[in-house]
């Protein structure tokens, strides 16, 4: 099974292809995936097939994150293609047969320009409504109420 391991601190990623069950995940050197962090336990979560379908469990009391859900200790989270897991600085995600990590790459790309479009439209709709302005602005004024429409 392949995986895209991306590291955030260092903004460097790398595609692990991985036969073992359960992958075991954490900052020792026998683990299947080692992530060398303080922030990651020394055996942190692991990742187990049943079927055709992926399973993460977390097996430490750090924080692990199944596509944004957090996963506490002696818990399991159902993985889908893509999903990320995170765990300290680090997002690894299974790669689906047939897919190249150059097209998850591509994805990623995709979802950064969304969200620096989303960011800037917030930072725009915080410029109009302008709280310092809008603060010193009696709330039953008309000029208030037509500001904020």
């Amino acid at each position: 099974m392949e995986f895209l391991l991306f590291d955030h601190s260092s903004n460097t990623r790398q595609a692990l292809q991985i036969e073992a069950d359960p992958i075991v995940i954490g900052r020792d050197d026998d683990c299947t995936i080692s992530l060398k962090s303080p922030f990651v336990a020394k055996k942190h979560a692991q990742i187990v097939q049943r079927g055709n379908q992926l399973f993460v469990q977390a097996i430490s009391l750090s924080g692990t994150r199944v596509a944004n859900r957090e996963v506490v200790n002696g818990e399991e989270a159902r993985v889908d293609f893509g999903d990320e897991i995170q765990i300290a600085q680090y997002s690894i995600s299974p790669i689906s047969p047939g897919k190249r990590a150059e097209q998850v790459d591509s994805q990623r790309e995709q979802q950064a320009r969304l969200m620096q479009f989303e960011q800037e439209l917030h930072q725009e709709l915080l410029n109009r409504m302008n709280l310092r302005v809008t603060g010193k602005i009696n709330k039953s004024d008309e000029a208030y109420t037509a500001q904020i429409l």
